[in-house]
């Protein structure tokens, strides 16, 4: 039974310490009062009203930035990498392009020359099509030849503005990031297990969403800076949907047939 009494000008909440696990005290003093806790009134109102007057921030659907991507996968080989480069996102064109440089860490113990194994690459993510579609094309070095393939998009989707509110997004605390200061976090659940949190600095700017999926152990942490939000013109995304001729994709097994390893599997 919660249990309200009042002492002079402030009042109290007593819960009982089942409810809430262990003695704890927000307020003044704690009253001789043994099997509650004290939480104050005013705490648990202003609490209260803040929960019910958060609504989850609107997303751009249209825009550029910079951006930084950290990826982890139980997959190792090939997957776990830090990626740098440009992102293009358009609703409008329903697609995402990426460009960037990807730098891949198979394993701590391996020689430097098994560690280092950076590519340019580009990827263009079609979601015109049923199933999502993603053009994928990648070069390594001057004097290797590049290789283009096509897939499907996994661990990607497209975020229109009220992507947030679609998803029933919960507010998730605030969290203090190095450089930027204090974040709003949102997060929503995809499927069964997927869990996406969004970070949104003090002028309400999405500055960095996480992933992660059990699927395959899998941990994605994507950094924006510099994100303008402006119409993406179609020329951005021309070429999806087809390889140049130029750049088969290799065969299965092939040293350079790997995948587009910005995705989440």
């Amino acid at each position: 039974m919660v249990v309200v009494v009042t002492a002079g000008m402030q009042k109290f909440v007593l819960v009982p310490e089942e409810d809430v696990g262990s003695p704890s005290v927000v307020g003044p003093t704690r009253p001789h009062c043994p099997g509650y806790t004290m939480l104050s009134l005013a705490v648990l109102l202003a609490v209260a009203s803040a929960g019910a007057q958060k609504i989850a921030p609107l997303v751009p659907e249209e825009y550029v930035a910079n951006v930084v991507q950290k990826k982890w996968n139980m997959n190792g080989f090939l997957v776990n990498n830090t990626y740098t480069g440009m992102w293009y996102h358009s609703v409008q064109n329903k697609a995402i392009r990426s460009d960037g440089v990807a730098s891949t860490v198979e394993n701590a113990t391996s020689p430097l020359a098994d560690i280092a194994v950076p590519m340019v690459q580009i990827s263009l993510l079609d979601f015109a099509v049923d199933p999502p579609q993603n053009t994928y094309w990648e070069h390594d070095t001057l004097a290797g030849p590049s290789s283009c393939c096509l897939g499907n998009v996994t661990g990607f989707f497209l975020m229109p503005r009220d992507f947030l509110r679609r998803g029933n997004a919960i507010f998730a605390g605030a969290e203090h990031m190095p450089g930027i200061g204090w974040c709003d976090r949102w997060t929503l659940f995809i499927g069964d297990a997927t869990v996406v949190t969004f970070f949104f600095n003090g002028a309400g700017t999405v500055v960095r969403w996480d992933l992660v999926s059990p699927g395959l152990q899998t941990d994605v942490q994507t950094y924006f800076s510099n994100l303008r939000e402006v119409a993406i013109p179609p020329t951005i995304f021309a070429g999806r949907g087809r390889c140049p001729a130029s750049d088969p994709c290799p065969t299965a097994g092939a040293p350079r047939a790997r995948p587009p390893i910005h995705q989440t599997v």
